[in-house]
């Protein structure tokens, strides 16, 4: 839920971004607390945070294109917290700190001649 409720957020601010420079990088840190429940006394926390990797955006994407790519982001994040609570058996999601998103102005490198 949390990761749809910000989806409108994201995406404007993407958008916005997008308008002013020609290519956008992004990705997605989402930082949760797990906890796991040893005994009726024994507990411990733990803070970790999933990541995806950097996507690359274009001024032509339109707002859909936007929202279909930050959709990937989320179904890797959700991915990778379902893997980890099976992984690590016992773990269990207690909240979601805060997520973290990334943009950076993209500038691909550009070929050149040389003759010499």
């Amino acid at each position: 839920m949390f990761l749809r409720k910000i989806k409108s957020e994201i995406i404007k601010i993407i958008t916005d971004l997008l308008e002013k420079h020609i290519n956008l990088k992004f990705n997605c840190y989402l930082i949760c607390k797990y906890i796991l429940l040893k005994d009726e006394d024994e507990w411990g926390t733990q803070e970790l945070s999933h990541q995806t990797k950097m996507t690359v955006l274009y001024s032509y994407f339109s707002q859909k294109a936007i929202g279909e790519e930050y959709d990937k982001h989320c179904n890797s994040i959700l991915a990778k917290m379902s893997e980890f609570q099976e992984r690590d058996s016992g773990w269990s999601l207690v909240e979601i700190s805060h997520m973290d998103v990334n943009i950076n102005k993209y500038e691909p490198i550009r070929g050149s001649k040389y003759i010499y």
